[in-house]
């Protein structure tokens, strides 16, 4: 069976481990969105969550919350498995210049 690598950003790790630290913060992250998912069928529907060394998406974490959250940087920080996966069709819309569109639409 194969798994899927996915980096994710210290700001969003954060978010993502708050509720299983026990720390009171307004928001915590419950889902993850792709723009693709492996088609592969021997994909055990596995995600193994990298956490990135992104400086920028790391200050937005409290000051008070950095310190533990440096050892994440860099390193595998745990998995999930994929119970639900929501496909969305699209409509093409523009923007600006026109050099950039945006496509959505919900099923």
């Amino acid at each position: 069976m194969k798994s899927v690598l996915i980096s994710i950003q210290p700001y969003w790790v954060f978010l993502i481990i708050a509720k299983i630290m026990g720390w009171e913060i307004e928001q915590h992250k419950t889902i993850e969105v792709r723009k693709n998912y492996p088609k592969d069928e021997s994909w055990d529907k596995t995600a193994i969550i990298y956490c990135s060394k992104d400086k920028n998406s790391f200050n937005r974490i409290p000051k008070e919350h950095q310190p533990l959250m440096r050892k994440f940087l860099g390193k595998v920080i745990g998995e999930f498995v994929c119970d639900r996966i929501n496909e969305y069709l699209c409509e093409e819309y523009e923007w600006g210049d026109g050099d950039v569109s945006l496509e959505y639409r919900i099923p």
